[in-house]
């Protein structure tokens, strides 16, 4: 069950959206507060999952409000609840990684399909931590991935085809195995025929799997090279799942950059 803290500080609208809304049809459980201070108070004595929050109360704001909670609870997800003319304040919000918005006045409709995409947000992010749970602690370039990454590979591309959810998962996994490719992907781990995948992951992704992968695997060079900028060309390709080619590494570095791997790594030794 999912808990959620609503924050407002008119009774009207707490009462209204706690008691109206079936939030059992989402398995959610859902507690208010009256102002930023009281909902600080329960969060920091039992964090929820999503906090909904107004924006202009007295006292601590919305803004001030998710401040707090995002330097203490960074995996707290928030929506704001916003009236019309308070977009600036909206905007502001975005710099904390906030993107849902509930504009009030609204409705039970209009709140529902909100946080089921909240939901969708928090079990993708499931997901993410389970794929960074299996990757392999040997893996040098283990600490250049981040969530953000395989977010990128799998949170982005939450709506497309559940194959191609498992072919991105299957990429995040794979970047640094230079015998991953698109026949052993389909056959060895999907299997799946290999041009049927291929076209699937084209169409749905919008980019053929193996300039996708290249693509992937050049950022990931990019981040060793800060991460060990004494590093030879070398061992990033072999890292980043070249292999001992670093000639079509630094082609390839070439392609996506415009510079080769030996002009970037001299870019970013540059103060």
């Amino acid at each position: 069950m999912y808990k959620v803290l609503l924050v407002d500080d008119e009774r009207v609208i707490r009462e209204g959206i706690s008691t109206i809304v079936d939030w059992n049809s989402l398995n959610i459980c859902i507690d208010t507060a009256a102002s930023g201070a009281e909902a600080w108070e329960k969060i920091t004595v039992a964090p929820p999952d999503i906090v909904i929050t107004d924006i202009k109360m007295p006292g601590m704001n919305g803004l001030e409000l998710i401040d707090k909670v995002k330097n203490r609870y960074p995996a707290i997800y928030f929506v704001i609840l916003s009236a019309y003319g308070e977009f600036d304040f909206a905007n502001k919000a975005m710099k904390y990684g906030i993107k849902h918005y509930i504009l009030k006045p609204c409705n039970e409709d209009e709140i529902l399909d909100v946080m089921k995409n909240v939901i969708d947000d928090i079990e993708n992010q499931k997901e993410v931590e389970f794929v960074l749970s299996r990757v392999n602690k040997d893996n040098a370039i283990k600490n250049s991935i981040t969530i953000r990454d395989i977010d990128d590979y799998i949170t982005n591309y939450k709506k497309i085809h559940p194959l191609i959810k498992e072919a991105l998962k299957n990429i995040a996994l794979n970047v640094g195995n230079e015998q991953f490719y698109l026949t052993y992907l389909a056959e060895q781990i999907l299997y799946v025929n290999p041009d049927y995948l291929g076209k699937l992951f084209k169409k749905e992704v919008g980019e053929n799997f193996s300039c996708f992968l290249a693509r992937i695997r050049i950022e990931q060079a990019k981040k060793f090279m800060l991460s060990k900028p004494n590093a030879s060309i070398n061992e990033i390709a072999c890292k980043v799942g070249f292999g001992d080619n670093p000639q079509y590494f630094s082609q390839v570095f070439k392609k996506f950059t415009d510079m080769t791997p030996s002009e970037y790594k001299k870019s970013i030794k540059t103060p």
